[in-house]
């Protein structure tokens, strides 16, 4: 093995044993022979993984254990004509930055204390974004685009959208607008 090459390695499936799993359901041929029966909005890259033996498909984040994990999360949710919010909050050193983006730039900062670190996890659990999908999207020429970026202490991971919504939207935006005392939809 050389120093470019990695080495992923997969959960076996729950249901099978199977080691034959992947981390994103494979497309079928139907699929490829009508395009044009897919739907409108669809979701690339779900945070799930998929046995190649037995078809099952499970969550890749299960239990609230992976949020503890979480260092840093930037999540930014705006469009045309405006107002745009984004959120920056450094798990590490506790600094909670909200930023909107109007008529003018106005930036406030706080800490987060550990009770409000607990909180948050809580609400961030409940709202299931580590596994959202990777994409969301509807075709527009206006409305609300939105990013997630989160880091973990091994890799990260974006979530983003246009005019399309993961379950769960408004109670993560809602968490946001709460932990940074500022406004986010």
């Amino acid at each position: 093995m050389t120093a470019n090459e990695v080495i992923t390695k997969l959960p076996p499936c729950p249901k099978c044993n199977s080691i034959h799993t992947t981390d994103e359901q494979p497309l079928t041929e139907e699929v490829w022979l009508f395009p044009i029966e897919q739907p409108q909005s669809f979701e690339k890259g779900k945070a799930r993984y998929y046995c190649l033996d037995c078809t099952h498909t499970w969550k890749k984040y299960r239990g609230k254990k992976p949020y503890s994990s979480i260092q840093k999360i930037e999540a930014f949710a705006g469009g045309f004509p405006g107002p745009s919010y984004k959120v920056k909050i450094d798990f590490e050193t506790g600094l909670i930055e909200h930023i909107e983006y109007h008529s003018i730039k106005q930036e406030n900062k706080a800490q987060l204390s550990n009770i409000e670190k607990d909180w948050l996890i809580t609400e961030l659990y409940k709202c299931d974004f580590l596994n959202w999908s990777e994409e969301y999207i509807v075709m527009a020429e206006d409305g609300t685009n939105w990013d997630v970026k989160i880091e973990f202490d091994t890799h990260c991971e974006i979530k983003t959208g246009s005019n399309y919504f993961p379950p769960k939207w408004t109670k993560f935006c809602k968490t946001m607008a709460k932990i940074s005392d500022g406004e986010f939809y």
